[in-house]
């Protein structure tokens, strides 16, 4: 790597930006951004650039960044976006919509024969490919059929609770940006709820029931970059979840009668729920072999690319809260979590991480000759 010297173009190569070396003492360098302030960094974390180089953006102004941000949302959406209207409430009913809100049907194109079996789909995009990992993720409802649809997207929270993410109209044959999500936010977007009621305005139509669905979204999937693929949607890269295809749900759906049933179930007298006694038993004796779970982060990703070492950490406890949380009821079982020598900090986390929230488990050092060092066993109480 050539040396930097006074007068160089560089980048930061552990961090984003760059400029001019103005000057440069010992070992550390003195950069000129284009904001014109000095910033000391070490000079080997210094790249020399030629003018024309990609990894020193040009300068732009605020009001710039955000005009192309909406540049690019429309461009992503459609020409069809623009005639979307929103509901403001979900209580807000279809009599209160004027006709004129709705386009007239010749400003669509000829339906189509596919188009009369439902399709939903559910797509997520960074806002900006180029800080990948470190952008917000803008979220898309594409409808994919002959009919328009009122919907609702929700959001469940931590006590069961839904909170209102978007609801509104979408058009036939488009797709519509109904979330923008900060990182740091994507835990409570964990699971959603859609609510679709298909319609065709101005025109009879064959009927179709109301779709209904729950679905988690792999979380892990959103810091990937190669689950990011050339689809008929976007001109770009997204990560899509088909909800709805051919009139088939893609994920669980709860009716009716299966309600009727569990509340059913549910007074069932006591005499009739005994013979489910031997699974119990069969349950605990499975429970004698411990489950192993590798917290490596080469494991649990397939790359780290555009993650910090903060976010694989979060990850990883994500892991071992979620292994915790499923087998917290089976009480004298024990499970191996491989976390690895290193330096500590995740065989620290995962101890402290155990001391608040599952004070009834306990800890200790797993055998040496089974699992090497790095491996701590927790046993349920």
């Amino acid at each position: 790597m050539v040396k930097a010297s006074v007068g160089d173009r560089v980048r930061f190569l552990n961090a984003q930006g760059g400029g001019i070396v103005r000057r440069i003492e010992g070992k550390v360098a003195w950069v000129e951004g284009d904001d014109g302030f000095e910033l000391p960094t070490p000079l080997h974390e210094c790249v020399v650039v030629n003018e024309r180089d990609t990894f020193v953006p040009a300068y732009r102004t605020p009001r710039e960044i955000q005009e192309e941000k909406e540049a690019k949302r429309e461009r992503r959406a459609g020409s069809s976006q623009a005639s979307q209207k929103v509901v403001p409430t979900p209580s807000h009913t279809v009599s209160q919509h004027k006709k004129e809100e709705l386009p007239p049907p010749q400003t669509f194109l000829p339906e189509r024969p596919e188009g009369e079996q439902l399709s939903i789909y559910i797509a997520w995009l960074p806002e900006d490919f180029v800080t990948f990992g470190n952008s917000p993720l803008e979220c898309y409802l594409i409808n994919d059929s002959n009919y328009h649809g009122y919907y609702t997207l929700s959001a469940q929270q931590s006590n069961g609770y839904y909170r209102l993410v978007s609801t509104g109209i979408i058009e036939r044959d488009t797709k519509l940006l109904v979330d923008t999500i900060p990182l740091a936010e994507l835990n409570d977007r964990e699971c959603l709820h859609l609510s679709f009621l298909p319609y065709k305005p101005h025109k009879a139509y064959k009927h179709k029931e109301p779709v209904s669905i729950a679905f988690k979204p792999d979380g892990v999937k959103f810091f990937k970059r190669h689950c990011y693929v050339d689809n008929p949607f976007f001109d770009e890269d997204a990560l899509v979840l088909p909800l709805v295809e051919q009139d088939k749900s893609r994920h669980a759906t709860v009716a009716p009668a299966d309600l009727e049933a569990l509340a059913e179930s549910i007074k069932m007298p006591r005499a009739q729920k005994e013979p489910a006694r031997p699974q119990r038993e069969e349950k605990r004796k499975a429970h004698k072999e411990p489950l192993v779970v590798d917290l490596h982060a080469a494991e649990l990703l397939t790359t780290l690319q555009g993650m910090s070492h903060h976010d694989i950490l979060q990850h990883q406890l994500s892991v071992f809260r979620e292994t915790m949380d499923k087998h917290l009821k089976n009480k004298g079982m024990e499970i191996i979590f491989i976390h690895g020598k290193g330096e500590g900090i995740l065989r620290k986390a995962v101890l402290d991480d155990l001391r608040k929230r599952y004070p009834k488990a306990s800890a200790q050092d797993a055998s040496f000759q089974e699992y090497g060092f790095g491996a701590t066993k927790v046993t349920i109480h």
